[in-house]
């Protein structure tokens, strides 16, 4: 019995060396892993990012859309506003979020996993020139970039003196009406320069938190980052636009909504090269994947 007792302690002992040995060999794999595709993506944004404006700063914000009222059905994404004087840009912070988290694993010698992050992305890009009050919508599918809307934005806005701190900033609460929904938003006057979150545009400032008046679809910041050398945040309008007829964008971008990431994987479509982009989306996660029956335009 002693002996049975002492085998099994050392076959315990064995698989433990085992096991550990094995995690060890994982971690070198998914450091070079991390390593090899940050080096990509470097060399990639260097390509693709060459003469592009640089934001001054970024507003990130968790956005909340009750897109299904029958069902209750809430989707949450991470967004980011990339704010530079002539223009701004309204994308999915996930990438650069997922870029973060690899660095500070490498960094750390271990997985680092952002708890903030609610792990969805829709690949939708919402370009506003304040001085034209022009809003552009790009929508990129791996490495298609499609023109959706080009519009002028004119939201008439009422000011109000009530006020209240959103990440250590004064703001400032005002109302107006777009598409169908009563917003309200608060907005700061101590940032440079004026930006907004999607279609909420037009305001003397930078908008830290907005909301419709049933709160069902709700923008609230997350935090302000500077800009600098190490922590870059870019503003590119795409060069080449796809030259697939706009009508099919629809179809297209079903298929990969509705289609699972073994089948995505299985096309190899991802890994297509025709142009260096830094990001190649897929709407797989996003809003457009859902089963909207409450939609922000009515």
């Amino acid at each position: 019995m002693k002996q049975r007792r002492i085998s099994c302690l050392i076959g315990l002992i064995c698989c433990a060396n085992a096991l550990a040995q094995y995690h060890g060999e994982f971690s070198e794999n998914m450091k070079k892993q991390y390593a090899q595709t940050l080096e990509q993506e470097r060399q990639e944004e260097a390509e693709y990012y060459a003469g592009a404006d640089t934001a001054c700063y970024a507003v990130r914000y968790l956005w909340t859309y009750l897109y299904n009222k029958e069902e209750q059905r809430v989707y949450k994404e991470n967004r980011v506003v990339c704010v530079a004087p002539d223009v701004t840009l309204d994308c999915s912070y996930q990438p650069i979020g997922e870029k973060r988290s690899m660095a500070e694993s490498l960094k750390a010698g271990k997985m680092v996993r952002d708890s903030s992050l609610a792990y969805r992305l829709t690949p939708s890009f919402y370009f506003y020139y304040p001085k034209e009050k022009r809003l552009k919508r790009t929508y990129r599918i791996v490495s298609e970039e499609f023109l959706l809307s080009d519009s002028v934005i004119e939201n008439r806005w009422t000011l109000t003196a009530e006020e209240k701190d959103i990440a250590g900033h004064r703001c400032r609460k005002a109302y107006t009406t777009n598409n169908g929904r009563n917003w309200y938003a608060w907005y700061t006057t101590e940032l440079p320069y004026t930006a907004a979150p999607r279609h909420l545009t037009g305001l003397p400032g930078v908008v830290l938190e907005a909301s419709d008046e049933e709160g069902e679809i709700v923008w609230q910041c997350e935090g302000i980052f500077p800009c600098h050398p190490k922590n870059r945040y870019y503003i590119k309008f795409p060069e080449n636009l796809s030259v697939l007829p706009k009508g099919k964008f629809s179809l297209i971008m079903k298929l990969f909504a509705l289609s699972t990431s073994a089948q995505v994987r299985e096309s190899k479509v991802m890994e297509k090269r025709s142009k260096a982009l830094p990001w190649k989306l897929n709407p797989l996660t996003g809003i457009d994947a859902c089963r909207i029956t409450n939609p922000i335009e009515r």
